[in-house]
């Protein structure tokens, strides 16, 4: 058994182990000295030829006081006991038989993300206040990662509203969304024929500005079948938008609109009572779509 130190340049960790032949190669047992620090990081490894004609060392370190591993590689010519070195962390450098220049310290080994597969640690293994804002980098989560929640907006209107056959806007409510995603519009309320005969409208849940109710997309068809003046009818609807970020108007009292709007068709139509929510969505989850926004 004999003893040997290396130097890591141009780190100032010094290696020490106690060398044992077995058989065609050599065991390695020591410590890495962390620059002559308080504590030692024990290491254990291996030493064997190449064919190449160098001495090839693997040895894995354990940093205190963390405890986090760091394997070094290193590949050393006999006639200088010298040569390039690399380690799981990214460094490199010349590993020196006894050497003796100054430098900084190795920097400590780091987890990286890509080693953790995505759900590989469910909150149940993470502690109370684990993370916290020195775990993360600065911009690392933006709000889209965090203020995508669902949210609701609603208003609730008792004014009758005269149709006519241009469109009208009914009722509406209005939302700044935290991300891109997804609005769900519902609607419920009363309305009442004014005039004897046939009364009918059409109605749309829309988003923006009120345009002309369009058969192209989902509506809602009243028609009364030419029933006694005055008899009141329920209504009910819904519908799903997509919404941006980049359409809330700049200014923060103010929302994206959702409204609804009708059109009378024939007759005397009267709205009355109108409810609209508008419920805020991050994501879609059908089968053959794909997320929106994408996951982070």
């Amino acid at each position: 058994m004999a003893a040997s130190a290396g130097k890591l340049q141009p780190f100032c960790n010094k290696v020490t182990v106690a060398v044992t032949q077995n058989g065609g190669h050599y065991t390695l047992d020591g410590y890495d000295d962390q620059c002559g620090a308080g504590q030692r990081a024990p290491l254990v490894g291996l030493a064997t030829p190449n064919p190449d004609g160098s001495i090839g060392l693997g040895l894995a370190i354990v940093t205190a006081p963390r405890g986090r591993p760091v394997h070094v590689d290193a590949r050393i010519a006999l006639a200088s006991l010298g040569g390039p070195w690399s380690d799981s962390a990214g460094n490199s450098g010349t590993f020196v038989f006894n050497g003796t220049a100054a430098g900084s310290p190795r920097p400590a080994p780091t987890v990286p993300g890509t080693v953790l597969a995505v759900g590989s640690v469910p909150g149940s293994a993470m502690a109370n206040g684990a993370i916290g804002s020195a775990q993360i980098a600065t911009n690392a989560v933006s709000s889209a990662q965090t203020s995508n929640e669902p949210g609701i907006a609603d208003t609730f209107s008792t004014a009758a509203v005269q149709l006519t056959p241009t469109a009208v806007t009914v009722a509406s409510t209005a939302m700044r969304v935290p991300a891109n995603g997804f609005v769900e519009i519902e609607v419920t309320g009363v309305w009442a024929n004014a005039a004897a005969g046939a009364d009918s409208a059409y109605c749309q849940l829309q988003k923006g500005a009120a345009v002309g109710v369009s058969n192209s997309q989902p509506y809602i068809l009243l028609h009364d079948l030419n029933s006694n003046i005055g008899a009141y009818r329920s209504f009910s609807g819904h519908r799903i938008v997509p919404v941006a970020v980049a359409d809330n108007p700049p200014l923060i009292s103010q929302g994206q609109t959702f409204r609804l709007v009708c059109q009378e068709q024939g007759g005397d139509v009267l709205m009355e009572y109108v409810y609209i929510s508008a419920t805020y969505y991050g994501s879609s989850y059908e089968p053959l779509g794909v997320l929106d926004p994408l996951p982070q």
